[in-house]
């Protein structure tokens, strides 16, 4: 099957393709969509902890400028990151750190609070997220999202778990993989919202 390689990473633009004509087209658009979505500037983002500097690094500065109290009342290992990730950004490029922040931004770097290393971003959440997002377009596309388990494995699930496998990334599983589609219930609403 060819597959067209132009830009099409949301729904709406994905809407306009064929639908897959058999099972085997079906995997084969979601392999294309999973790995359209892997690689930013030759990094996985199925990485959790690449995924996760990633995504410190985009929204560090931007928090710093429009919600320092929050970074500074908040605890949690995703907040230190993204402090730490904020000043490190400025002290390289020059940039002046907030007054109302300079207090708690020399406390931090001289260890003097606590780091909480308990909470964060789950290692494969953007993958999860993918997935999901795989799945949706599939069934906009006319798929099944998933099947009883004694039925044909043709259902939506089933092809992202073939993609998945081919692709050797876990899971690899239709049980898997519906599991995460069931339980991804904030983004399959926008997903099946946005066509």
């Amino acid at each position: 099957m060819a597959v067209d390689k132009t830009d099409k990473t949301d729904l709406t633009a994905a809407s306009t393709w064929q639908q897959p004509q058999n099972y085997r087209e079906a995997v084969e658009l979601a392999k294309w969509f999973l790995n359209k979505q892997r690689f930013e500037g030759g990094l996985d983002l199925y990485d959790g902890k690449i995924n996760y500097q990633v995504t410190v690094a985009r929204i560090s500065e931007m928090l710093l400028d429009k919600y320092p109290s929050t970074l500074m009342e908040n605890d949690d290992a995703l907040s230190q990151d993204v402090l730490r990730e904020a000043l490190a950004a400025r002290v390289e490029s020059g940039r002046p750190i907030p007054a109302e922040f300079r207090e708690h931004a020399s406390a931090f770097m001289r260890g003097e609070l606590g780091l909480n290393r308990k909470a964060g971003i789950k290692e494969k959440s953007y993958l999860h997220s993918r997935i999901v997002w795989a799945v949706a377009w599939l069934t906009h596309e006319g798929l099944a999202a998933t099947r009883n388990d004694r039925s044909e494995p043709t259902s939506a699930c089933d092809a992202v778990a073939d993609a998945l496998a081919e692709l050797s990334l876990s899971p690899m599983t239709f049980a898997s993989v519906k599991r995460i589609w069931l339980d991804g219930k904030l983004v399959k609403s926008v997903a099946q919202h946005s066509s």
